[in-house]
C-alpha cells in the first residue's frame, strides 16, 4: 500500500500561513485550537477563579498550541516567532505582522 506524503500542518490548516492568507489561516487555527481544547486558558486566559489546570498541565497545553501554530507557518512567518514560548504571544505577533496585508486567497 502506498503512503501519501501528508505533513502534520495540513492536518491542522489547509494551507501554511504566508503573505495574503492570514485571515483564513487564523480562522482555521482558532477552530483547531478550540477543537483540541487549547483555546480557553491559553489564548483566552482563565480568570483566577477559573484555573482548571495545574501549572504543569498549562505548560503542556501551551506547548501543544504553540507547536500547532509554529508548524502551520511558512518560514517567513516562523522565523518571527521561533523563540516565542507563549502560544498567545505567537498569535499576537503573527496578527501584528500580517494585519496590513490584503487577503489574496
Amino acid at each position: 500500500m502506498a503512503m501519501t506524503n501528508t505533513s502534520a500542518a495540513t492536518l491542522i490548516v489547509p494551507q501554511l500561513l504566508k503573505r495574503g492568507n492570514y485571515k483564513s489561516w487564523s480562522i482555521f487555527m482558532e477552530d483547531h485550537l478550540i477543537s483540541q481544547e487549547l483555546w480557553d486558558g491559553i489564548i483566552v486566559p482563565f480568570g483566577p477563579e477559573q484555573q482548571l489546570f495545574s501549572e504543569s498541565e498549562q505548560r503542556k497545553r501551551n506547548a501543544a498550541a504553540l507547536n500547532a501554530i509554529k508548524i502551520s507557518c511558512e518560514p517567513e512567518s516562523f522565523v518571527r516567532i521561533k523563540y516565542t514560548r507563549s502560544a498567545k504571544d505567537a498569535l499576537d505577533m503573527l496578527a501584528k505582522m500580517h494585519k496590513i496585508e490584503p487577503e489574496t486567497d
